[in-house]
């Protein structure tokens, strides 16, 4: 499943890299941010949410407990009642459109009328994608509980390829000029990408005997279940979708592109996020709830230690990377078109924290899933609210009382992640889930060591290798544009096979077992469920 996610994820790049390179860090490209900020967020509320705390575990238990008849009901009255209300929220918030991009625009000087009236036609055309990626989320939750994981992580894919393909369909109607059409032919893109994202899924669903239908008696117990499990979730999303909403208007004053800089930043973010911690985050989530359903605490407590384990494993040696070749990376992956200097610096400025609240976001994601497979949504709801505090509490700070423009907003959400973490592990520790043990810190100990190697080996590539590719004269034999990418992606390149190196035999000389669970899985022999099931089981023991 993870190679599925990677292969999004690079889909995902190049989307972005066709973004930004019509887009930029430009008024217009902070029209389309504002415009996709909202109905992308909301996704988060009634895609990722809701089908993580109230769907799977109550469709679980009803496929092993009930039989595919019940299953097949519950399925149906929850895609009728979802489709219902984002029918409703789509039309109302259409019309009421105006007042929602004034407000982003509220607390900036420099944003034109002809800016705010394109933001107004985007969100427009734009928000009907949350209608189909919400659906489509409920299909990927019953393919997860069927242990099809692989399908609805490729679905994304096809969105990629719509965006991608709305971006090719400008340039050639318009042979390269930068006009307002190009952000209006990505809206048209993203709608068409959701439709696909939501489409491609049927297929495997009909093959597992699911069938789309809408079933609207809505007096159901399972359903009224499934309500009291996501409201919660619903609100702690709302927190989360406020906290967006309160920060981003903050964003758009500090001056122009500076959303859009913390857009492609964020992006960039999520590609290891996307490929290891949603893979790790989507397979543990059944894997924990079989563990709660059954009384195995121990077991619980086992697959919670070796999740934190693969992502400490994988997030902390990304960002020993990504601090020494932050605007190398950026370069290479959006410069182009209109993402010129000025973007890449506005960029850089936020990728360096973003990048560092990766093993934060990591852990709270994965002990997210241990309060839903106890059908607690309740505690993930104060944590949120303790993270909207500290995040747009940080994001004033910085902003307003300290000079830190751009990179303020990007380090308070970092803060705020470390925050959210720290109460995650807290509130379990309270509740009967101690997964910190010797084993655990131990292994934290021997990761943190062998990042000596690479962090040695990485600061002497940054030191000496770009003196070597500039002595090869690089403008001179090739045009500049493909001159920098070259120098940028040979630096890039050998510094990833020499964090391989270094990193990996640090960890076999300092027998981190855990490696081999890595392996097995990046050469595809294990599935992603696998990952979480085959390591010793006494790894993790006291």
């Amino acid at each position: 499943m993870a190679w599925v996610t990677g292969v999004s994820r690079l889909f995902g790049l190049v989307r972005s890299q066709f973004m930004a390179g019509l887009l930029g860090a430009t008024g217009i490209g902070d029209a389309f941010n504002i415009a996709f900020r909202f109905p992308n967020l909301l996704r988060r509320l009634f895609a990722e949410g809701a089908m993580s705390s109230g769907f799977v575990p109550v469709f679980t238990r009803l496929v092993e407990k009930e039989g595919p008849q019940s299953a097949q009901r519950f399925f149906s009255r929850i895609f009728a009642l979802l489709a219902t209300i984002l029918v409703v929220l789509t039309i109302l918030v259409i019309a009421i459109a105006p007042w929602i991009i004034d407000f982003y625009y509220a607390g900036q000087a420099g944003g034109s009328p002809e800016e705010r009236r394109l933001a107004i036609l985007l969100f427009r055309l734009m928000f009907p994608y949350l209608l189909f990626v919400s659906l489509a989320a409920i299909l990927q939750g019953v393919l997860n509980t069927h242990h099809e994981f692989s399908i609805p992580a490729a679905a994304p894919i096809f969105f990629n390829v719509f965006v991608i393909g709305s971006a090719l369909a400008y340039l050639a109607f318009y042979r390269g000029q930068l006009t307002q059409a190009r952000a209006v032919f990505l809206a048209v893109g993203v709608v068409l990408g959701g439709v696909a994202q939501l489409g491609v899924q049927v297929p495997w669903l009909m093959r597992h005997g699911y069938r789309l239908g809408f079933d609207f008696h809505w007096k159901d117990p399972q359903v009224a279940r499934f309500l009291t499990l996501v409201l919660p979730t619903i609100f702690s999303a709302g927190v989360y979708q406020l906290n967006a909403m309160l920060v981003d208007p903050l964003a758009v004053a500090v001056g122009e592109g500076a959303l859009s800089a913390i857009q492609y930043s964020i992006r960039l973010q999520e590609f290891p996020l996307g490929m290891v911690v949603v893979s790790l985050a989507t397979v543990s989530l059944p894997v924990f709830s079989r563990h709660v359903a059954t009384g195995d605490r121990e077991a619980l407590h086992h697959e919670i230690r070796r999740t934190l384990a693969l992502t400490s494993l994988t997030m902390l040696p990304v960002m020993l990377f990504s601090f020494f070749f932050a605007r190398e990376i950026i370069r290479l992956v959006y410069g182009m078109g209109a993402f010129d200097a000025r973007a890449v610096a506005l960029t850089g400025a936020c990728f360096s924290f973003h990048i560092a609240s990766i093993w934060f976001i990591g852990f709270s994601r994965v002990l997210t899933n241990v309060f839903f497979a106890n059908q607690d949504t309740r505690s993930p709801l104060w944590v949120s609210l303790a993270g909207l505090v500290s995040n747009v509490g940080f994001a004033v700070l910085l902003t307003r009382v300290l000079p830190w423009g751009v990179a303020g907003i990007a380090m308070a959400g970092g803060l705020s992640a470390l925050a959210m973490a720290v109460l995650y592990a807290i509130l379990l520790a309270r509740r009967g889930h101690p997964f910190v043990n010797g084993a655990f810190l131990l292994l934290h100990f021997k990761v943190l060591a062998a990042l000596l190697a690479p962090a040695a080996a990485l600061w002497a590539i940054r030191s000496q290798v770009p003196g070597v590719l500039e002595a090869w004269a690089f403008p001179q034999r090739f045009p500049p544009f493909w001159a920098g990418k070259l120098r940028d992606g040979l630096l890039i390149g050998f510094a990833t096979l020499a964090l391989f190196v270094s990193y990996g035999g640090a960890l076999l000389l300092l027998r981190v077992r855990e490696v081999g669970d890595l392996w097995a899985k990046a050469r595809g022999k294990i599935p992603g469920l696998a990952l979480l099931g085959r390591a010793r089981k006494d790894t993790f023991r006291p």
